[in-house]
């Protein structure tokens, strides 16, 4: 077996991002062999204008390659990779085109756990009062602009509120 893959321990610290795809942006990409760590990641003191898709995403690699091959806008979540203890913290994005705070998805079967949004504030052009897209992630939420995740639509998102 292939021994597992990792990222860990890092810190991205007062970034400033003008029309990004994405901010704060964790991926997995597709696939059906090996697993992977993403542990212990923060993000802090940033601030995002006018992001072009979702000022936070973390999920599933979103990708179609030219010759065709890739998953496409919406992949099936990775159940091979383990995300956790990620922070973010201090964060103010304005001027989004898209009605959602962010993304925040991972796998039933190995859901992302400690997940701590913590002064988090985040409007778009449409509404100062956004919801996250939420699938199997747990953690906490404090002086934040926006609402709790939902349960998400496999029901497995639990914020608590701080």
């Amino acid at each position: 077996k292939d021994p597992t893959n990792c990222i860990k321990d890092i810190l991205f610290k007062g970034a400033s991002f003008k029309y990004p795809f994405k901010a704060v942006y964790i991926k997995t990409n597709s696939g059906d062999e090996g697993d992977g760590i993403i542990q212990n990641i923060t993000y802090e003191d940033m601030t995002i204008q006018e992001p072009v898709l979702w000022p936070i995403y973390i999920g599933p690699q979103q990708q179609k390659e030219p010759n065709g091959i890739g998953d496409g806008i919406w992949p099936n979540t990775q159940p091979l990779i383990t995300i956790s203890d990620i922070h973010l913290r201090n964060i103010t994005s304005k001027g989004g085109f898209i009605p959602h705070a962010g993304v925040l998805r991972c796998n039933a079967s190995n859901p992302c756990t400690n997940i701590v949004v913590e002064d988090v504030i985040i409007e778009s052009r449409y509404s100062t009062s956004l919801n996250y897209i939420c699938e199997s992630m747990q953690g906490t939420i404090s002086k934040s602009s926006d609402p709790l995740p939902d349960e998400g639509s496999d029901g497995l998102c639990a914020f608590k509120q701080l």
